[in-house]
């Protein structure tokens, strides 16, 4: 017992020395990804949730991606099977370059995504099948004024919406 008690100490020790010659050095030993930390990196889409959220590999992990500055319909709501199909068809096997900003709870990261010079939040709401967020920038406003103008998909006459669900 005494052995366990010195070995927690002598850890403690050692984990508040090496923070004290990181920040003597002027290193950050905390984590790399820090949620007012905005970094860019590329990485391969391989799998999608949703019409707003993409799962992509990084060169050392699998991070949950949430399109920013749009909310896409959810499980159960109108349109959600197509603003799925439609960012599968986007992205998924596909290298893109992300933007991150903030984290939302634990796993899933607030990002700006882009393909070939395509924004996929910027082309989902063009194509109808997601909403701007409170965040969204006047250029997503302005695209989701124009699908709302060209009644294109959550846009379209519910009548529409149904025979083409149906």
């Amino acid at each position: 017992m005494k052995s366990l008690k010195w070995s927690f100490v002598l850890f403690a020790v050692c984990t508040l020395a090496a923070g004290a010659v990181a920040a003597h050095v002027g290193m950050d030993w905390r984590p790399q990804h820090r949620d007012d930390a905005l970094h860019n990196e590329l990485g391969m889409v391989v799998a999608v949730i949703d019409g707003g959220t993409l799962q992509v590999e990084l060169k050392d992990r699998v991070v949950n991606v949430k399109l920013s500055g749009i909310a896409a319909p959810m499980q159960g709501q109108p349109l959600f099977a197509e603003s799925t199909q439609s960012l599968y068809d986007l992205a998924v096997s596909r290298q893109v370059a992300l933007t991150f900003g903030r984290t939302v709870g634990h796993d899933i990261w607030i990002a700006s995504v882009t393909l070939d010079g395509i924004d996929l939040s910027s082309e989902q709401v063009s194509r109808g099948l997601a909403r701007v967020a409170s965040d969204a920038n006047d250029n997503l406003r302005h695209l989701q004024a124009e699908a709302q103008k060209n009644d294109r998909g959550l846009w379209a006459p519910p009548e529409s919406v149904s025979l083409a669900a149906g």
